[in-house]
């Protein structure tokens, strides 16, 4: 016996079959007549419904047959699967895949088999409609038509079954939702004849079910002086448009209520009558809650006068008409002190100019904030929050929070990001400090041979020593800035941006390029420079971080007037003379779930150890205590783009002992290539190298180096590269380098770590390494080893 193979798509047809939920379920009539109708025009003895599972083949009809299911490795209908049409074995016994299966050997005695395939519409075989007989034999051509026939019959009724099932599923799922639904839906004629509505709105018009208001007009439900205007609101929805209304009702058991109704038109196919869904609520909580609101004088003043935060009251010119027991405790005077003073005697000198613009911005924008320094009655200073708004009697109503010891936590949150900013870039100066003593020092080996006499000897002696004593220090951190609280004056903002720009291009990685666009004569602001400078350099440094391959850093300025209609569009600007500050970089972006939570204090995207979260949040509290504000425009993959706005002022000595090189190793012609992005230190490597009997290629970036490497990779004996370059830095050459020979004898050199060798290259499997700067002995003492080297270093 030869069991059928299995479908190409045996998984799918499986799925597919199980979705009928036929197998295992009663016979029905209409199925056995069928099966009946084939055995008689067939005139075989037995008629089999057959549905081939996984591991059997069950028979949903039958004729001339006792059992239900047979095994799949016996089934004649599981090669049928096989056929997209009808499907014979005339003599079983004769047919090597049937000869010695049970049915045929056994009972019944099975020696004929046809079997129509059961099609699905989307051409997956559930199993067949078949006739088998006891003796060898073939059907006419009419007998195969009407097996074929009948067998598309049953998938015809099949699929029919399926999809009634399948729509008494969806109407029960439609019903389920709607009487799930708390709110009243019901759906309507543009007369209010009720047709449909759910349990809902039966408890909201307090009718016991269905059948005691469908097809009942719903307008007496409405209160009479109300019935006109639901009438017309029904006539409109059913032409074509969308409105809601709030209006009274009394329910069928006479509950009073309050209902808001939305209404959209709907088209009935069947009957083509424009009739309106309808969707309501009970509103009569909100309209007692209105009520309420209003009755609510007494209680808004007892919040009002145990505030924790100062509460003051003031009319459209800032002369104050109330305040709570906080403010006056705040600010040192009793109410009838207080009531009548200007908000100029309440602030220091310095902050009066400001009083007007601030009015103006609470009146356009209703909303304001911004930190102000307040003055006791007794002349002491304080720093406050104000939040202030319009009431409805167009008076101004001010919250004053004292922020004197949140003052203090942000100049430690101040503290810690410069420190945390500084020691980053700490690494990036001394590569650059580096690359400059390096081609001094391996100068002074050259230069020595070059002039033996003694005066020369004793000068190069003490400039030996000196860059000895240059780089020990380069290896050090010298001192990190305390933050320290400034006094607000008069900043011109371009030069903290040249600041930032000679920070940033000295040690940012080589890949990022560093832009500024300043104008000539820019406006200056009243800031503390400390504070200014911390925030830009928090900005670029997050900039920096979302490019870690590289990309542009724009930090630009200009002078910008925002008029009436911008700040009345935006809550935080006022108009005015502003210092617009912008931080542009082309990194990876962020998504606006990240974007709305950046300035939230300890939220960071960066990893542990990295980042603090703070300084975005502390560099948001100064900007708003300077009175301006921060905007943020970034997508994923296009960048970001910070947006900085500050109101303007439109005028306004020890002598190292230096080790003498002794027996120099020289080459013997060896070619060795040197990648440096620096000039210098290629030139004075190329010369102190071809000094002591080497060749020299020269590349000034990882992308020349593969191409020279390309040309004379074959010629080549070392190479001698820098770690941090532009374009290609150094882990991508050496991969690049390693795919073209994987036994190239590398030296690596940087200037980022005196004491342990470049990370990134010894992963990749680099055994020597130079520490900038270096002596052209040390230089030519290392390159030997690399050159005498029996086993070149491999990827780890």
């Amino acid at each position: 016996m030869m069991p059928a193979p299995l479908p190409l798509d045996e998984t799918q047809r499986l799925a597919t079959l199980r979705k009928y939920l036929v197998l295992d379920t009663p016979p029905e009539q209409a199925l056995d007549d069928l099966t009946r109708l084939a055995a008689a025009i067939c005139e075989a003895p037995i008629a089999l419904i057959s549905l081939v599972d996984e591991d059997r083949q069950w028979f949903k009809a039958k004729f001339g047959l006792e059992i239900s299911e047979t095994p799949r490795a016996d089934s004649f209908c599981a090669h049928a699967l096989l056929q997209q049409d009808l499907f014979m074995a005339p003599d079983a016994a004769a047919d090597a895949r049937f000869a010695d299966n049970p049915m045929v050997v056994g009972e019944p005695g099975i020696r004929f088999y046809a079997g129509m395939p059961l099609i699905t519409p989307e051409g997956a075989v559930l199993g067949a409609l078949c006739v088998l007989d006891r003796a060898p034999r073939t059907l006419s051509p009419t007998q195969e038509e009407a097996l074929s026939a009948l067998g598309r019959h049953v998938m015809t009724h099949l699929e029919l079954r399926r999809q009634s099932r399948e729509l008494r599923a969806s109407d029960g799922k439609l019903r389920a939702i709607l009487e799930a639904e708390p709110e009243c839906v019901k759906l309507m004629g543009s007369d209010a004849m009720l047709y449909e509505i759910n349990a809902a709105g039966l408890r909201l018009i307090e009718a016991d079910n269905l059948e005691a208001v469908a097809n009942k007009n719903l307008l007496p439900v409405v209160v009479t002086e109300d019935r006109a205007a639901v009438s017309e609101m029904l006539l409109a929805v059913a032409r074509g448009e969308t409105r809601t209304m709030q209006f009274r009702i009394i329910g069928l058991k006479g509950t009073g209520r309050w209902v808001e109704m939305s209404g959209a038109p709907f088209l009935d196919e069947m009957t083509g009558r424009n009739l309106v869904v309808s969707h309501s609520r009970d509103i009569t909580e909100r309209k007692k809650a209105e009520e309420a609101l209003r009755a609510s004088e007494g209680r808004y003043r007892t919040l009002f006068e145990y505030a924790p935060d100062g509460i003051v009251i003031a009319d459209s010119e800032s002369n104050y008409i109330d305040a709570n027991a906080s403010a006056l405790r705040m600010l040192g005077y009793t109410r009838d002190e207080f009531i009548g003073l200007h908000a100029s005697d309440i602030v220091v000198p310095t902050e009066i100019g400001h009083i007007g613009p601030a009015l103006s911005a609470i009146k356009a924008t209703s909303d304001y904030y911004r930190e102000w320094q307040f003055r006791r009655k007794d002349g002491s200073v304080f720093p406050a929050e104000v939040i202030a708004t319009m009431m409805p009697d167009r008076n101004l109503l001010g919250m004053i929070r004292d922020v004197t010891e949140r003052k203090k936590l942000e100049q430690q949150f101040l503290r810690a990001q410069r420190m945390e900013s500084i020691g980053t870039l700490a690494g990036g100066i001394a590569h650059d400090l580096n690359n400059v003593l390096s081609p001094i020092m391996m100068s002074l080996a050259v230069l020595q041979a070059k002039f033996p006499d003694s005066d020369s000897q004793e000068l190069l002696d003490i400039l030996s020593s000196s860059v000895r004593r240059g780089a020990d220090m380069v290896r050090q951190v010298l001192s990190f800035a305390r933050g320290v609280a400034g006094q607000r004056m008069e900043v011109q903002v371009k030069h903290l941006i040249n600041e930032i720009e000679k920070i940033a291009r000295d040690t940012f990685p080589k890949n990022i390029d560093v832009r500024t666009e300043i104008p000539r004569d820019l406006w200056t602001v009243v800031a503390d420079a400390t504070q200014l400078h911390q925030v830009l350099l928090n900005l670029c440094v997050n900039a920096r971080d979302a490019m870690p391959d590289g990309g542009s850093l724009t930090i630009s300025a200009k002078d910008l007037t925002l008029d009436e209609h911008y700040a009345a569009l935006d809550p935080e600007a006022a108009a005015g003379p502003y210092v617009f500050l912008q931080v542009e970089d082309s990194g990876a972006g962020m998504p606006p779930e990240v974007v709305e939570r950046i300035f939230d204090p300890f939220f960071t995207t960066k990893d542990v150890g990295k980042g603090t979260g703070l300084g975005l949040s502390t560099s948001l509290g100064i900007i708003k205590s300077h009175g301006g504000f921060i905007r943020v425009y970034s997508e994923p993959g296009k960048g970001s783009k910070f947006t900085v706005y500050l109101p303007a002022q439109t005028e306004a000595s020890d002598h190292a002992a230096v080790e003498v090189a002794v027996e120099i190793p020289r080459g013997n012609g060896e070619l060795i290539l040197v990648i440096d992005d620096e000039s210098f230190v290629r030139q004075i490597t190329q010369q102190t190298l071809e000094a002591f009997g080497y060749r020299v290629a020269l590349a000034s970036d990882g992308a020349e180096a593969a191409a020279a490497y390309a040309s004379r990779g074959t010629e080549i004996a070392a190479v001698i590269m820098d770690m941090m370059m532009p374009v290609l830095d150094g882990p991508a050459t050496i991969l690049v380098l390693r795919r073209m020979n994987p036994a190239v004898r590398i030296l690596a050199a940087s200037g980022l770590s005196a004491n342990e060798p470049d990370a990134s290259a010894v992963n990749l499997g680099v055994k020597y390494f130079l520490a900038k700067p270096y002596t052209a002995e040390t230089l030519l003492n290392t390159l030997k080893q690399v050159l005498e080297d029996d086993l070149p270093s491999s990827i780890s």
